[in-house]
């Protein structure tokens, strides 16, 4: 662990110095600033909780610290990770240790509630990644809790993701109101201080590499269908991340009248932004095979039991025709010339591959460049090691596992092309009669890697044939029979498959210069029905694919016999030869920089987290001469990603700095009382001893140390499952009618057997999400659910909470179920009902009107009995309701006139025998079971007939 570089220690005295949000930019260095934190407060003296951290997180502040040459052993055994594997007992003696403890938020919550952790002795409160803070979520729980028990602890956020505390209305003071903060530090990359951190200049080669034509044309026909898709003025943002997001939550509220094809639609936004990254990322063959399986998709999709009977309108447009030639023209052709070489049709044979097959496989256009790049490289390392001079590794870094896998495999195979010979016309001479055209051989080099792929593709295609030939008659995809004459040219039916529409505006397909092209386009099924047939006249014994990996075995490899030298093929690599590949990984990639070392960097994908990152290891190390290759396509999507990117970082900041000027916070924040000279007084204190000060004396005593979280009569028991919801932050944030100052609901965490919220001895609440309904109600768990509250207690309530930010109805519930799942699921709760007479169902729109019902359920009842609701269903002293009665007598009770299951049981609590019920008059009797139903009970038991 290297020093701090001086803005990042200026973030870290900040943030000592007074409780604050800090916003840094993308690549600051937020983990590195964030074990600083750590380091400082890992004393035995105070007691530190960690909360909203990822466990990559954990791991690498952690190895940093333990590989910092300052590190003490006493410093790292006061660190602690607190998660599932760690049990309540071993919980409460890490508390009492002290020190930094990384703490899982459910837990922590849990163990707040049940007063295992006393708050008044914790020192203060690290958030990490503050963007994340969520209004209905535990980490806002726990500050909460923590505020309202301790005023005098410290809480600290950090963030470097600026553009989340701008994307909505007033989000920044929003942010600091849950993390109970009055302050912002903002750091953007045009900060003074960093500028000047990061003044050292970095040799950068940028090499804007040109897409080749067939990739344009996919790119631009991708942009046609987006614009056919949504009709946006701000086209840039309309393909970003968060444009599909925000669509999709400004119509959640409508989301039961929004029409299939808008839906549809919204849905399409996603696959074309995917559509757009894997264009640049994966090879020919692997985006073809994608754009496939999403035609077989949406083929399938009228079969299956999620159907909406809406076929994706992007690829019923000319556009997303000419996106699937285009696609297949980039891995192989079909050869309809009838003169072929007896030669070519044996090469493609011994390849697993149709003699009529003419193979393209273009390369991505970044693979010559980066070989070129690593020739010119490794010359030069060749020159400086001939001078005595010390070289260190290549770096390559990518954007993704895919593109490593990928880039790995194509540098071990770049060397080794395949050579394919194809029949191509040398010219064409116009006769009287006829046309003749002369044909000629020439041989064409393919990358060895996607030569394999395209065998998989291939293999796979010939197995999804076979599977679909046994499969049931009524599969919706078309069954495409082979061709009877193997020899005979392919012939596909040149009327198209579905109605198209043109598109908007100057598109790929609606220019004139394409019109021919398209018009010999096939439509999607028909290139589909192509591929089918390929595969299907692949021999069995050539495509299998363990012959395919050996065949490429015996050629990559080669074995050491005993009459090899052993110390030709095995020995210490020089570290000047490595080629190192590494995905971008936010809180690795500097780590990768300081344990490599390397003397070149290429970067094959745009980056600004990894780009700061660089900067600041070049800050770190000046004497460093590290070399930046920068590769980007010219004039390409990824290009204009990344230029958003930074034009949305800046943006943000901007933003954030008026608002941080102008905003205002009430003072009063917490539910505790303080006036402003304690609270000067306060932060005085924690200026001079900001984590050896745990607060005022009087807080200390034996009384407060036993005080109860919750002072408050009103209590509710809670399973602990249900910590995963907001209803338990709902619930303790909800105030009673007619309540004090202080007074709230005391939630209750306990492992309940039966319900999920127990209001009083007599009641009990079984809380069910739309989708948990309809999986409890297909798998028969809510009827048992229901038996076991019907027998345990007297008033069972089934709550059905829906979404707040979604429509209050059951209209869009056919997302988590079939077509008929309204029906299904309306049907089947009518059913538990008549199953059930005294289960009662409260439809809640939201978790906050969920505790309001609650509070209106506990009026004029006594407080529930811990004890008792933990026991039952376990302690056999809790016995049920049936068991309290006689079953004969019960079951006479309950065939008697007016009296029936919706009423039996209160009809039991007030007699105590058949007899008494007998003896009771015409006055008594209608009072208990009303007027009908008891003067229809009293002439039973007293006529004479």
């Amino acid at each position: 662990m290297f020093p701090l570089l001086d803005f990042q220690n200026a973030i870290v005295q900040k943030l000592l110095h007074e409780d604050a949000l800090s916003i840094l930019a993308q690549g600051l260095g937020h983990i590195r600033i964030a074990t600083e934190l750590v380091r400082f407060c890992a004393t035995n003296h105070s007691l530190v909780l960690v909360i909203n951290s990822s466990s990559t997180q954990e791991q690498h502040i952690l190895q940093s610290l333990l590989q910092a040459n300052s590190t003490k052993n006493d410093e790292l055994s006061n660190l602690h990770i607190v998660n599932t594997d760690t049990n309540p007992a071993s919980r409460a003696k890490i508390y009492l240790q002290g020190g930094v403890l990384f703490v899982t938020s459910r837990i922590l919550l849990v163990d707040i509630l049940n007063q295992n952790i006393p708050l008044q002795l914790v020192t203060g409160i690290l958030v990490f990644n503050a963007h994340s803070v969520s209004p209905d979520g535990n980490d806002a729980f726990i500050l909460k809790l923590y505020r309202d028990n301790n005023s005098e602890g410290f809480i600290k956020a950090i963030s470097e993701k600026p553009y989340h505390f701008v994307k909505d209305f007033n989000q920044l003071e929003k942010s600091l109101k849950l993390l109970q903060l009055r302050t912002a530090h903002l750091w953007p990359r045009f900060e003074v201080n960093i500028i000047e951190n990061l003044s050292n200049k970095i040799k950068v080669i940028e090499v804007r590499q040109k897409m080749s034509i067939k990739m344009i044309e996919a790119q631009q026909t991708i942009l046609d269908c987006t614009v056919a898709t949504v009709d946006f003025d701000e086209f840039e943002y309309s393909i970003s991340t968060d444009f599909q997001t925000k669509v999709r939550n400004s119509l959640n509220p409508y989301w039961h009248r929004v029409n299939q094809k808008t839906k549809q639609l919204v849905n399409d936004l996603g696959t074309l932004r995917f559509l757009m990254n894997i264009l640049i990322e994966y090879n020919c063959v692997d985006f073809n095979d994608f754009l496939e399986s999403l035609l077989l998709s949406n083929i399938n999709s009228n079969q299956s039991i999620f159907r909406n009977n809406v076929d994706s309108a992007w690829m019923l447009t000319d556009s997303g025709n000419l996106l699937f030639n285009i696609a297949k023209e980039r891995v192989f052709r079909i050869n309809k010339n009838n003169l072929l070489d007896s030669f070519v049709p044996n090469r493609l044979k011994s390849l697993g591959f149709p003699a009529d097959l003419q193979l393209v496989l273009e390369p991505q256009s970044k693979w010559d460049t980066l070989s070129s790049i690593l020739d010119d490289i490794n010359s030069k390392l060749s020159k400086n090691k001939d001078k005595g001079s010390n070289n260190h590794p290549i770096l390559i870094m990518v954007d993704s596992e895919y593109s490593l896998q990928q880039i790995s495999g194509y540098l071990n195979t770049r060397n080794k092309d395949i050579d394919v010979p194809h029949v191509v016309e040398a010219g064409k001479y116009t006769g009287i009669s006829r046309n003749h055209v002369d044909h000629k051989v020439e041989h064409g080099k393919y990358n060895k890697l996607l030569i394999e792929h395209l065998q998989k593709y291939f293999f796979y295609k010939r197995r999804t044939n076979q599977v679909r030939k046994m499969s049931s008659h009524n599969n919706t995809l078309p069954n495409v029979e082979p061709s009877s004459n193997k020899n005979a040219n392919i012939t596909v039916n040149r009327n198209p498959q579905y109605k198209r529409r043109r598109v908007r505006g100057s598109s790929l397909a609606a220019s004139t210069s394409r019109q021919s092209s398209i018009l010999q386009n096939t439509s999607p099924l028909e290139l589909e029905k192509q591929s089918e047939q390929i595969a299907n006249r692949i021999p069995e014994s050539e495509n299998s694919y363990s012959s395919i990996q050996n065949e490429f075995m015996n050629h990559s490899t080669r074995y050491i016999t005993a009459s090899d030298d052993v110390d030709e093929y095995y020995g210490l690599i020089p570290n000047e030869d490595l080629i190192y590949i590494r995905a971008y990984d936010s809180s690795l990639n500097l780590q990768v920089l300081e344990d490599l070392k390397p003397s070149t960097v290429i970067m094959y994908s745009p980056d600004i987290y990894f780009i700061r990152q660089l900067e600041i290891y070049q800050a770190q190390f000046p004497e460093s001469d590290i070399e930046i290759h920068f590769l980007v396509y010219d004039n390409s999507i990824e290009e204009q990603k990344y230029l958003n990117e930074l034009r949305r970082e800046k943006e943000a900041f901007a933003q954030l700095v008026h608002t941080n000027s102008t905003m205002v916070i009430p003072l009063q924040q917490s539910g505790l009382s303080k006036d402003i000279e304690t609270e000067q007084r306060m932060s005085l204190l924690r200026s001079v001893a900001p984590l050896n000060f745990s607060g005022n004396s009087s807080n200390l005593t034996h009384n407060s140390l036993g005080k109860s979280i919750g002072s408050s009569k009103l209590k509710v028991i809670v399973d602990m499952r249900e910590f995963r919801s907001s209803l338990p932050f709902a619930l303790y944030k909800s105030r009673p009618k007619n309540s004090g100052p202080g007074q709230f609901v005391d939630v209750v965490p306990k492992t309940l057997l039966v319900g999920d919220y127990i209001l009083h001895d007599k009641c009990c609440v079984e809380r069910k999400s739309v989708a948990d309904l309809v999986q409890s109600l297909s798998s028969g768990r809510l009827y048992t659910q229901a038996t076991s509250m019907s027998n345990y207690y007297e008033f069972p309530i089934l709550l059905i909470e829906f979404n707040s930010n979604l429509s209050f109805s059951l209209s869009n519930i056919w997302e988590y179920s079939s077509e008929n799942a309204l029906s299904d699921v309306c049907s089947k709760l009518v059913m538990l009902i008549i199953s059930f007479p005294k289960l009662r169902i409260l439809w809640s729109p939201s978790p906050a009107s969920s505790a309001n019902y609650f509070l209106d359920l506990k009026e004029n009842h006594p407080e529930p009995d811990v004890d008792r609701a933990v026991g039952i269903g376990t302690d056999e002293s809790y016995e049920s309701i049936d068991t309290q009665y006689n079953n004969t007598s019960f079951g006479i009770l309950e065939s008697l006139p007016g009296v029936g299951q919706s009423n039996a049981y209160k009809v039991a609590n007030k007699v105590s025998n058949l007899s008494e019920l007998c003896n009771l008059s015409l006055e008594e009797m209608q009072k208990l079971l009303g007027k009908s139903n008891g003067k229809e009970l009293f002439m039973f038991v007293n006529q004479t007939n």
